[in-house]
């Protein structure tokens, strides 16, 4: 089966595609400002390099955040236009999962804290108690919880975010990547496009400003079959 993995959550963008034949070719680029234009260009590149075509792909996976909003808007609006032209199942995870299983393909319990705006960060704990667990937002005191942990909890996030916790000697990973989308997936049913949905955990402006607490607001949770 050829599928297509994209994650545009975070400042690095990257593509990854498997083909048939076990074959697996990726690319990444750190953007500061997003060009939707160059997601394009890197994912026709590597169905050339693969020598295939957008028709031949089978099922497109995406990363639906937690992450930057107009990335993640990026990542989805592009699966959902291949996956219409082209007849495609699609499957959306969280880029905490990308991140865990790229450092923990074996599965073991981990933490994954992310940073957010200033004074807030996205944090997980994998693997899933159930499928409607999904990342949630926490302020940065909250996450000073983390010194409590035991040895035995792997945390993972970029270098700045561990300042304070040398002790949990952390496993670096600041960004998601398409690769680990293989993994994610494996066992997983695709569905159909229009059912995937953004992973959006922050509260809006005007949320905020009505006194809406973080922890209270409902999100999406990944759709699992």
């Amino acid at each position: 089966m050829s599928v297509l993995a994209i994650s545009t959550s975070s400042r690095l963008q990257s593509v990854a595609l498997w083909s048939s034949q076990g074959e697996v070719l990726s690319c990444q680029r750190a953007y500061r400002r997003r060009e939707p234009r160059r997601l394009i260009e890197d994912i026709v590149s590597l169905c050339d390099e693969a020598t295939l075509s957008l028709a031949d792909l089978q099922r497109i996976v995406v990363d639906v955040g937690p992450g930057t909003f107009t990335g993640i808007r990026a990542g989805l609006a592009t699966a959902r236009a291949l996956a219409y032209a082209h007849d495609l199942e699609t499957i959306g995870v969280s880029s905490h999962e990308l991140m865990w299983r790229d450092l923990h393909p074996e599965g073991l319990p981990a933490r994954v804290v992310q940073p957010s705006r200033s004074g807030w960060c996205f944090v997980s704990d994998w693997p899933l108690d159930s499928a409607l667990s999904a990342p949630n937002l926490r302020e940065v005191e909250l996450v000073k919880a983390l010194d409590q942990l035991g040895s035995d909890v792997s945390v993972i996030g970029p270098e700045t975010i561990f300042e304070n916790f040398t002790h949990l000697e952390p496993k670096v990973c600041a960004h998601p990547h398409a690769r680990a989308a293989a993994l994610a997936v494996s066992g997983r049913h695709g569905s159909d496009w229009s059912t995937i949905v953004p992973l959006y955990v922050a509260l809006s402006d005007a949320e905020r400003n009505l006194g809406i607490e973080a922890e209270h607001k409902p999100i999406h949770a990944e759709q699992r079959s």
